[in-house]
């Protein structure tokens, strides 16, 4: 993969975080991940058109509430459950692909986005 589209990418998702739920994200190396504390939370989709392919994304399930919280508007006193958290993380993941798929290849070409599954 081109170091160009990866810049772009990282940019993207970070920007989506931000504009969506008023979270910063900060770039880890993979090694550098740990978590050992609960259920993960994983939400793909695909995509096809001018290209095709996937996106995943993966999160703490803690993480995925308080992304929940926010993009709702929501403090911490009221209960959420797992439909929330899974309708904000595929609302994640299809908004960070449209604007990836834009920000990679431009607004002129088309792509179909297909409906992002969830799984833990």
């Amino acid at each position: 993969m081109k170091s160009d589209y990866l810049d772009k990418m990282k940019k993207v998702a970070c920007d989506v975080f931000e504009q969506l739920a008023f979270m910063f994200a900060e770039e880890i190396e993979i090694q550098d991940f740990e978590y050992n504390d609960g259920p993960l939370i994983h939400a793909t989709m695909s995509f096809s058109g001018y290209r095709s392919g996937t996106i995943d994304i993966t999160m703490p399930m803690p993480l995925a509430s308080q992304f929940a919280r926010n993009i709702l508007g929501l403090d911490e006193s009221i209960e959420i459950d797992s439909q929330h958290y899974e309708d904000a993380v595929r609302e994640l993941l299809n908004t960070i692909c449209g604007r990836m798929l834009t920000s990679l290849f431009g607004e002129a070409e088309v792509f179909d986005l297909h409906v992002p599954t969830t799984e833990y």
